[in-house]
């Protein structure tokens, strides 16, 4: 490596400088060598910290079930025939069944620079193998990224690597690592940061487009990702406009500014330009509630206190993490980023401030561009409102937009990404400290690189996580043997958790195993997860009868039946009506076979209503608010008759149930009471609306609800009169 040559510098850095300048290998045989020693070098460390997960490469994960399984089931159904499409929207059909549903395929633009390459891999290799391959990639990637922006930034190589192992092993990345592959490629924000500082030093559009290809890696990496670089480049360019006005003037700033700016915001209107061709969602995921900024918003202190899993320190700090949980979970408030790092940072801080004649301007900008950087990731992490005050915080703006960011506390990636090179230009001038008090060169040069050992030593020892725990997916559960000698059909799988809970991601994944399509696993807002509402409860009358009208054939109930409706735990033990015990699993888990005859046509409850519950079991139960819309299907035309209970709340109401055609008036009592209304069904699904009157009012959970209403059971009709039956509103097949 040979230092930059005075071309490579402004005219008029001044003398004193001559030592804090920027270097860069020139050399293009040293770099390609130095490039692959360092990726060789990384993905040891990979390997090292996720070891034995390389021996059992084929059929174990570093990590848990739940998210890690779920990106599984999707790869695995890409390559069986979905494809990985990244415009308009695909039918899913193995889940949601026998309906499925309709997804987005613009969601998967915001992860292909991940998992485009992790699917061709499960064409040749499987799932099991992609997503670790995902996994290894991403904390060798990072810390290769980090090692070549510290080396940019004139750092020696054992600098370097101290740079790149802290950026893999802190905490929050490790966690990420362990469930959220896509989460742990965090390469694009060094690459971003070099990208700035590069075109900083040579404002040339060739630079200002590889500013736009860091960006485009981050808005192909996450969603999350593209936000943080879209704050970090603001912090950037904010920051080189006030320094370019005082250098070149107001024009030439402009002109210099131009490029770097609109090629970095053509990036996130292209990605959501063609992740919005043809989806109906935008191609965006799900918008989330703005409370969830409070409870997954970073808090100061987790920033400090190292992790719960920490081998020094974790026995002592988790009882007090747990207790200030704050409504998160570990692998979001797992921020530590070391005392160390911290220290560092804030010494070169000091030294630059002290001695600022004799920084380039490179690396003048480079110091308060990253202290910008670290100022706006931290403020951006924060819950908002802020400490339960009404104060508004900056990461409000970008729910407003994108109302799918939830997690402000992810914000912790672009903390280190700039934190670390700061800490690293700290390194450096403190080895370089130690090698002057030196009056021999190799003593100089030894005691030089201890400190940088030691560095790294102590820096793992604060920051890494203990417990390497690896699933083994080799041998199914056993319940699915079971399921796999049921007579053909659908299979259902209880607790029926929603969507976007891991247990469904674990249904998903054991599909490869048995092959049936699932009742359950649609996403919130479909026609499929509406109907799965109302079969949380394989107990309650007309369940089984609903059930084998969709064509499932088999359940499996486990003694958290009621996990996510307020049940209590169960014992799988009692035969319900309707089914025929297969076995019985020594976990507790029991499989049925559905035995009970169709029901003609079904019901399911779409707006208006919450989530049902089962207080009592066998006893399927929803508030709605002041209206709701339900659902039909029914595959044969003709009158039928809806019966289910209802009972108000606070007062009496009068409950209107109104269709295309036909209005009917209940009565909805104090007391739970029966009803039952008639309706003339058309072919496949339709619809009526329901209003209560008066309106809702707060339950004392703070919910507005009007009446709390059972499923409805639906049965042939011969009515003397059907002229009184409701005509129900026609919805678009299934």
């Amino acid at each position: 490596m040979r230092r930059l040559s005075s071309a490579d510098l402004p005219a008029d850095l001044p003398a004193a400088a001559s030592r804090e300048r920027l270097t860069l290998p020139l050399s293009r045989l040293n770099l390609v060598l130095e490039g692959v020693l360092v990726l060789l070098a990384t993905f040891c460390l990979s390997v090292l910290l996720t070891w034995p997960l390389l021996t059992e490469f084929e059929d174990h994960i570093y990590g848990l079930g739940g998210d890690s399984t779920g990106t599984m089931a999707s790869l695995r159904t890409w390559a069986d025939g979905l494809g990985f499409h990244i415009t308009g929207t695909s039918h899913v059909g193995s889940a949601g069944a026998p309906f499925g549903y309709d997804e987005g395929n613009g969601v998967n633009l915001q992860s292909a620079f991940v998992f485009l390459p992790a699917y061709v891999i499960t064409e040749a290799a499987g799932e099991v193998v992609a997503y670790n391959v995902t996994v290894l990639a991403g904390l060798a990637l990072s810390g290769a990224a980090m090692y070549w922006l510290v080396r940019w930034l004139g750092c020696g190589r054992l600098v370097a690597a101290w740079a790149g192992l802290v950026f893999v092993v802190f905490p929050w990345h490790l966690e990420k690592a362990q469930g959220h592959p896509s989460l742990a490629h965090l390469e694009g924000f060094p690459l971003l940061l070099l990208a700035v500082l590069a075109w900083y030093r040579k404002p040339t559009f060739a630079r200002a487009l590889l500013i736009a290809a860091a960006s485009a890696v981050l808005w192909t990496t996450s969603g999350y990702f593209g936000f943080m670089g879209l704050v970090a480049l603001g912090a950037l360019f904010l920051l080189a406009a006030f320094l370019l006005l005082r250098e070149v003037g107001f024009g030439q700033a402009v002109r210099r500014l131009i490029a770097p700016v609109g090629a970095s915001l053509a990036v996130p209107v292209l990605v959501y330009g063609i992740a919005s061709q043809g989806a109906a969602d935008d191609g965006i995921a799900t918008a989330r509630n703005l409370h969830e900024l409070v409870f997954y918003g970073a808090r100061p202190w987790e920033y400090l206190v190292p992790s719960y899993r920490n081998p020094l320190f974790g026995d002592e700090v988790a009882p007090w993490l747990v207790r200030h949980l704050h409504g998160s979970n570990f692998s979001e408030t797992s921020l530590y980023v070391g005392w160390l790092t911290i220290i560092l940072a804030a010494g070169w801080l000091l030294w630059a401030l002290a001695y600022r004649s004799r920084l380039s301007r490179d690396l003048r900008f480079a110091t308060l561009g990253l202290t910008a950087t670290v100022a706006a990731g931290l403020v951006f992490s924060l819950p908002t409102p802020f400490f339960r005050a009404d104060i508004p915080t900056p990461v409000e703006l970008i729910w407003e937009v994108a109302p799918q960011f939830r997690v402000p506390a992810r914000f912790v990636a672009l903390v280190m990404a700039a934190l670390i090179p700061l800490a690293a230009l700290g390194l450096r001038r403190l080895a370089l400290s130690v090698r002057e008090r030196q009056r021999s060169t190799p003593i100089a040069a030894v005691a030089a690189s201890l400190v940088c050992v030691l560095a790294g030593v102590l820096s793992f020892l604060e920051l890494s996580i203990s417990s390497v725990t690896l699933t083994n997916l080799h041998s199914a559960p056993p319940e699915y043997a079971a399921v796999r000698a049921a007579p053909r059909g659908l299979l259902a799988e209880y607790p029926l958790a929603p969507a976007d809970q891991g247990t469904n991601s674990d249904y998903l994944f054991w599909q490869r195993v048995h092959g049936r399509r699932l009742v359950n696993g649609a996403p919130q807002g479909t026609f499929a997860d509406a109907v799965r509402q109302t079969l949380v409860d394989p107990r309650t009358p007309g369940t089984a009868e609903a059930l084998a009208a969709l064509g499932a054939s088999v359940l499996v109930v486990r003694p958290s039946l009621y996990a996510f409706t307020g049940g209590p735990a169960v014992k799988t033990t009692v035969v319900p009506d309707g089914y025929r015990s297969l076995a019985r699993i020594p976990s507790g888990a029991a499989v049925w076979r559905v035995t009970a005859r169709p029901a003609p046509a079904i019901a399911a409850f779409s707006s208006g209503f919450y989530a049902p519950e089962t207080i009592v079991p066998g006893s399927t139960m929803r508030w709605m608010g002041s209206a709701g819309e339900v659902e039909l299907y029914t595959r044969s035309p003709g009158l039928y008759r809806a019966a289910f209970t209802v009972v108000s709340y606070a007062q009496p109401r009068r409950v209107r149930v109104e269709g295309r055609r036909g209005t009917r008036v209940l009565a909805a009592p104090l007391r739970q009471a029966p009803a039952s209304i008639l309706l003339s069904l058309p072919r496949g699904r339709s619809s009526v609306r329901l209003t209560a009157e008066p309106g809702a009012q707060p339950l004392p959970d703070g919910r507005q609800a009007s009446v709390y209403l059972s499923n409805w059971r639906l049965s042939r009709a011969n009515a003397a009169s059907p002229r009184r039956a409701i005509v129900p509103r026609p919805e678009p097949a299934p």
